[in-house]
């Protein structure tokens, strides 16, 4: 090292350069070394398994929809509902269908008041399900338009006619989905029923009328018996006036036959 530097020295001075350039030279000749760099690099992450035992499935790993074939609620009827959940993850996973963990909850229209859950009277009971990559898994549950309380405490209570908002919810994987606008609205008002007295009236009214008719058409084929009776007893009549008549002529011969007889008896 020092022999190089002596030289480049030697040469740097006899070719006039002086003692600062033959520095110089010796600096680009032999650089200094640099400062030591720190490896900064990350890990890189385990291989998947998708052979490997499963795992409880993450919030990223699924989606949760639920839908209704209408989303309009009349009063005294009830709501359907389908919950679908799908793994979009690439590995399969498990996730908790137990009903009190996989739920529906309906608040209002600004989601400050809880209106219903299914949850709320269902019973626990633990269903560990397995969705492999894109796998879907679909339950339905029934809404009848009634308040409920968590243990199913209280009696239901119906809703007033509004606007209300629907979510699915998975509890051990705390994923939702989007909400699901529902409008109730009031029950009809059923047409008023015929008034009962007045079918009675009604009906005695008919009653009535079918008695008078009766009572006049008896009264009228009485009357024509009577007349009928009474033009038979003057025909009778007239028949014993004819016979008389014909008695009165009967003596009336024999009387002048007796008459004729007597002159040839003097």
């Amino acid at each position: 090292m020092l022999l190089v530097t002596g030289l480049l020295v030697g040469a740097g001075s006899a070719a006039g350069f002086g003692l600062g350039r033959a520095v110089d030279a010796v600096r680009e000749a032999w650089p200094e070394p640099g400062p030591d760099l720190a490896a900064d690099k990350a890990a890189p992450p385990a291989p998947l398994d998708p052979a490997g035992p499963a795992e409880t499935c993450g919030p990223e790993a699924v989606s949760l929809e639920l839908g209704s074939p209408s989303s309009t609620l009349v009063l005294g009827t009830s709501m359907p509902f389908t919950l679908r959940v799908t793994n979009v993850g690439i590995v399969p996973c498990l996730l908790d269908g137990d009903r009190t963990s996989m739920q529906v909850t309906v608040t209002d229209a600004e989601g400050d008041t809880r209106i219903w859950s299914s949850a709320d009277c269902a019973e626990s009971d633990e269903e560990l399900l397995l969705l492999g990559p894109d796998d879907v898994w679909e339950a339905t549950t029934t809404w009848t338009g009634a308040r409920s309380e968590p243990g199913c405490k209280g009696a239901a209570k119906k809703l007033p006619a509004g606007h209300y908002v629907a979510t699915l919810s998975l509890a051990d994987v705390q994923a939702d989905s989007e909400p699901f606008d529902v409008t109730v609205e009031a029950a009809p008002t059923p047409d008023p029923e015929p008034d009962a007295q007045g079918d009675d009236a009604t009906g005695d009214e008919s009653k009535g009328d079918a008695k008078d008719a009766g009572s006049e058409k008896g009264d009228g084929a009485k009357d024509d018996a009577k007349d009928a009776g009474s033009e038979k007893d003057g025909d009778a009549k007239s028949d014993g006036s004819s016979k008389d008549d014909g008695g009165s002529k009967g003596d009336g011969a024999k009387g002048g036959a007796a008459d004729s007889a007597e002159p040839g008896q003097t």
